[in-house]
């Protein structure tokens, strides 16, 4: 995974990001449980980057049915930016 802040074509440097994954249940409640928090190693352009082995998403199975939600949180001056993405088997 990596994510950054971007003003125009500039990367922008940040305190901290997070990545968080979570697994929606299969039943009609959508109930949503948090898997795993990875905390981003900043890289040499302000970037950050983090790596979800298939062991992070224990119990879940990684087999279509499920279907998963990476939040990215990154901190700047003061200010904390986050972004939703949804997946599944397919997008990974």
């Amino acid at each position: 995974m990596v994510a950054g802040l971007q003003k125009g074509k500039r990367i922008l440097t940040s305190a901290s990001c997070t990545f968080k994954i979570y697994a929606f249940s299969v039943d009609n409640l959508w109930t949503e449980t948090l898997l795993t928090t990875i905390a981003g190693s900043q890289m040499s352009d302000g970037r950050f980057n983090a790596v979800a082995n298939e062991s992070l998403f224990s119990p879940v199975d990684i087999d279509g049915e499920i279907t998963f939600k990476l939040e990215v949180e990154i901190s700047r001056l003061g200010k904390t930016y986050s972004e939703i993405y949804y997946f599944n088997h397919i997008g990974i």
